[in-house]
């Protein structure tokens, strides 16, 4: 599973990208920038350049007023010509006097990089277009050629201009990159690891919004095989993907869970749809309900759901019952909980309590790390507090069988690591990234267009990959990849993916676990089988993941048997059936 955060993160600026402001509306109150790629951008741009500012003009009221989105001249020394006539020695470049209403943001004597507009004989140019000085020499080069050797350590979703999609091996070396619009959200290995399905949000700032599609993709070139749109196949219009599951080797049959969320003055509405996709025909559409989030067992037989409409109620929908699919309660969720991931073995789920989409009126509580024990009837619920605050979101990752780690998505909060007790066992500073894995015993972090890794145990960071200039989506260990820093060596530990939200502003006290029954109304099922009723033994082979840490410990089908039960998206077990769009 995938960090949580991600998709979060990758909806806020989809939003914000939305409600883009201008820098010439008078009436501007505030900016709101997306993340964008720069390499993607860059064409559009009637020039860019690296520089410094050496001054800025005051603005100027207009009669008694001051107004933030004044224009402005602001100079700067040329360093480097990316694009466009830009003269050499200086270059004046107008802007709002306010970053309120998207004005530059650069002090003086600050090196930054720009794209521009031409208007009215003006270089014009805004805080929406400012990008890392480096990162813009970057996208105005070729893309670098891929020099990295199999096998792979990480699969990496960020956009590079005509692509979503990047492999690095155990070095850090791009063996590949992968085409296609958007940005990769989720990633999931086909059983075998030789295919890779992956969910996707539409590309930022186009004429009219796809909505999110999902692809299965080849793991050694990352060439798509074939991709479908989900509003196109019976999808809920204006849903998210919150995850996705690849069930057989070629990637014919993958399993998307979209979720909608209707937002009104007196309530709101989660609205969650399991589909089976597949390279042609429709979707079909196996179960319908309500839940704000949710993950696939890593063989796609069940998903874990935060069902109800506060995400309250853990519940577990058997997709392969052969009555038909229907939700049944686990136990109860502490308030808040986001998407969970699954510990190898599949005994444990583990998340953090963001509050994001918290109804109240008072204050949501301090966010709490969560885990939740599905060998108990009711499960049993562990809580552990991160923060004096909440909404806090990073990436839950599972190292081995019995540790978790909880790495923040800000910089100023400290990496921890837990027991499945929720009992503290280290923490160390210095740590922030936008999506995590672990490989062996090496977290890796994607932070924008760098690639950060720190031993799990102990830190500190380091430097260890460069991308392009991309917005930065998921990040996925290969199963049985190369570990980092090694040309070719195996990992040896394996870990469950990410898929989860971790905490800032943590307590310096190590948290006091407290575990309940999560409710009083005994559970009706049990975690699923890691195999269909009536598989061989020699169909059960080596656990492959269904997404980003590692191998998670739950055993795929392949071959006899079972290879031909998943293949056609578990027949026989599945009763599919065609349903209606969410209401």
């Amino acid at each position: 599973m995938r960090p949580i955060s991600v998709r979060r993160i990758v909806l806020v600026l989809f939003l914000a990208a939305a409600a883009l402001v201008a820098p010439s509306l008078p009436h501007a109150r505030a900016c709101s920038c997306a993340v964008y790629d720069v390499r993607e951008r860059l064409p559009e741009a009637a020039g860019a350049f690296v520089g410094t500012l050496v001054s800025r003009d005051d603005p100027q009221p207009t009669g008694n007023v001051f107004s933030s989105a004044t224009l402005v001249r602001y100079r700067f020394q040329v360093e480097r010509a990316v694009k466009g006539d830009i003269p050499s020695g200086t270059i004046d470049v107008w802007s709002s006097g306010s970053g309120a209403s998207c004005g530059l943001e650069t002090p003086v004597g600050q090196r930054t990089g720009l794209l521009l507009r031409h208007e009215d004989g003006r270089w014009l140019s805004s805080l929406c277009e400012q990008a890392d000085p480096d990162v813009l020499i970057r996208a105005g080069q070729p893309l670098p050629p891929a020099t990295g050797k199999a096998p792979p350590a990480v699969l990496i979703g960020t956009t590079h201009g005509p692509g979503r999609m990047v492999s690095l091996d155990g070095l850090g070396r791009v063996i590949a990159y992968g085409g296609g619009d958007g940005i990769a959200t989720d990633i999931a290995f086909c059983p075998g690891a030789g295919r890779v399905a992956e969910a996707y949000s539409p590309p930022y700032g186009g004429p009219s919004s796809p909505g999110p599609g999902v692809a299965v993709r080849k793991s050694d070139g990352l060439d798509v095989v074939w991709e479908r749109l989900l509003g196109a196949d019976g999808g809920p219009d204006g849903a998210s993907i919150a995850d996705v599951a690849c069930l057989d080797r070629d990637g014919g049959t993958v399993l998307v869970l979209a979720v909608r969320h209707n937002y009104s003055e007196t309530s709101v509405s989660h609205r969650a749809l399991v589909l089976a996709y597949g390279p042609r025909g429709e979707a079909d559409v196996l179960w319908q309900g309500e839940a704000t989030t949710g993950t696939f067992s890593a063989d796609g037989r069940a998903v874990y759901l935060n069902g109800g409409n506060d995400g309250r109620d853990l519940q577990a929908v058997e997709l392969a019952d052969p009555a038909g699919p229907s939700a049944q309660t686990l136990g109860r969720l502490p308030a808040g909980t986001g998407a969970l991931t699954i510990s190898p073995g599949g005994r444990y789920l583990a998340g953090v309590t963001t509050h994001e989409y918290w109804s109240g009126t008072d204050t949501p509580p301090p966010s709490a790390a969560v885990v939740v024990d599905l060998s108990t009837s009711p499960a049993g619920v562990s809580e552990a507090g991160l923060a004096s605050s909440y909404g806090q979101y990073g990436a839950a990752l599972w190292v081995g069988a019995d540790r978790i780690l909880f790495a923040p998505r800000w910089a100023g909060n400290p990496v921890r690591l837990f027991d499945t007790a929720l009992r503290e066992t280290g923490r160390w500073d210095g740590w922030s990234s936008s999506a995590a894995t672990v490989v062996g015993d090496t977290l890796v972090g994607l932070d924008g267009p760098k690639v950060e890794t720190a031993p799990v145990a102990s830190g500190p960071a380091t430097r260890w990959a460069d991308l392009e200039s991309g917005v930065p989506g998921a990040i996925a260990a290969f199963p049985d990849g190369a570990a980092i820093g090694s040309a070719g060596r195996p990992t040896t530990t394996p870990s469950a993916p990410a898929k989860a939200a971790s905490e800032k502003n943590a307590t310096t006290s190590a948290p006091t676990p407290t575990t309940t029954g999560a409710t009083a109304v005994p559970a009706t099922t049990n975690p699923p089988p890691t195999a269909p009723d009536g598989a061989a033994s020699g169909d059960v082979v080596a656990s492959a993941p269904n997404s980003g840490g590692g191998t998670s410990g739950r055993p795929l089908l392949a071959g006899g048997a079972g290879a031909g039960l998943l293949a056609a998206g578990l027949a026989g077990l599945i009763r599919r059936r065609r349903g209606p769009k969410l209401a």
